[in-house]
């Protein structure tokens, strides 16, 4: 039978009893959310890593590309020897510019170099060809010939796209004998300055067709802009100090690997980011001296002036010399050392003597040795990226 009476053992919660409950439960649910937000912060940290490290792989395959194509399309010899150009206008470039020997180098390097914008004691490298230049300039990806049969210019080029209408090119006669290629640049005969002319849909103009009957006669595509300054282009690659304009996860004591192209027809450069943080870029050459194989039997830093061995070759090395260069340089081994991940107070560096460079050869002279131990670097790890290439367009 019921009764109105509740029993003492089916009592409810007291109000301290619910206070005391719900600020358990209030704790436990800040914790729960202030470790699912650490949990999307390391996420975030994670994923811009990987974007980071992404980016910087798609501009180090930039650099790779460049160096393989290093020397395409350049010239080795000209029509009117009274050619004149302009390259680079002011330091640091200027000191890898051929234009008073008229000839260019496919490859110019310094080694470790000391010059204003640049990361103390990194190396700098300036590729040449028609191919190099800034990535944007389509034009520079196009090529052609005209055999001597016809003066008008296909529309459709080697490279399998479409030249636009003056766009400017230059011309070269290339001539295969005795295993040496000779790529003659067709020059204005009665000016030192004219050396491009502009892709025509109905005929080109003399002296850019070939006389009939005689070797074909190739087009490089080099800029839609206004006349270029020089018949070719060029790639400029270093560690760019950039000031207030360094990342500020990146140590101090690092720049930016640059690519720094040179606008044909302003000669000016344009500057394109390839790998934030970095400490250092150190250049081997590896050289076939005999001319027989192209096996590599020698190595040097990028100016020549330290090698490998105890002894000179037989056939010493000519960084100035342009043939030389098309002949024996075999490959290029870039090294870069790049910061990974951020500052870490937790961690130390216990390395004072990182080597960069091709430390296989056990050559001091081919290597930079960095402390990672001083204070601006002592809390980064660090990783070292390295490109082998061997350049194919040299010959």
């Amino acid at each position: 039978m019921l009764t109105g009476k509740t029993p003492k053992n089916c009592s409810g919660f007291t109000l301290l009893e619910m206070i005391i409950v719900m600020a358990v439960f209030t704790v436990v649910i800040i914790i729960a959310g202030k470790s699912f937000d650490l949990v999307v912060r390391q996420a975030n940290i994670v994923s811009k890593s990987e974007e980071s490290n992404i980016e910087g792989m798609i501009g180090l395959e930039i650099f790779r590309r460049d160096l393989i194509q290093a020397g395409f399309g350049l010239f080795t010899d000209v029509s009117n020897p009274l050619l004149t150009y302009t390259e680079a206008s002011s330091l640091p470039g200027k000191a890898y510019n051929d234009e008073v020997t008229y000839l260019p180098r496919a490859v110019v390097a310094g080694n470790n170099v000391s010059a204003t914008g640049v990361l103390a004691n990194s190396d700098y490298l300036a590729l040449k060809g028609t191919s190099q230049g800034d990535p944007r300039n389509k034009v520079s990806q196009k090529w052609s010939y005209i055999d001597g049969v016809s003066s008008t210019m296909p529309k459709v080029w080697g490279g399998g796209v479409d030249f636009n209408l003056n766009d400017n090119m230059i011309v070269v006669r290339q001539v295969y004998r005795s295993g040496v290629i000779t790529r003659t640049l067709i020059n204005d005969p009665s000016s030192a300055t004219p050396f491009s002319t502009t892709y025509n849909t109905a005929a080109m103009v003399a002296p850019y067709i070939p006389p009939a009957g005689a070797v074909q006669y190739y087009y490089y595509g080099i800029s839609a802009d206004d006349v270029p300054k020089r018949p070719f282009n060029r790639s400029d690659y270093y560690v760019k100090l950039v000031g207030t304009e360094l990342p500020t996860s990146c140590s101090p004591a690092t720049g930016v690997l640059t690519k720094a192209s040179l606008n044909p027809a302003s000669g000016v450069y344009t500057y394109f980011p390839i790998l934030d943080c970095v400490a250092d870029m150190q250049i081997v050459f590896g050289w076939n001296t005999s001319g027989i194989t192209s096996n590599v039997d020698y190595y040097t830093s990028p100016d020549s002036t330290q090698f490998s061995g105890s002894t000179t070759p037989a056939f010493p090395v000519d960084m100035n010399d342009p043939a030389y260069i098309r002949q024996h340089l075999k490959l290029i081994k870039v090294y870069i050392l790049a910061q990974d991940g951020t500052f870490d107070k937790n961690f130390t560096n216990t390395s004072t003597g990182f080597v960069v460079g091709d430390v296989d050869m056990g050559e001091a002279a081919l290597t930079r040795t960095v402390d990672l131990t001083a204070a601006s670097m002592k809390n980064y790890r660090w990783k070292l990226y390295k490109l082998v290439v061997r350049p194919n367009n040299l010959n």
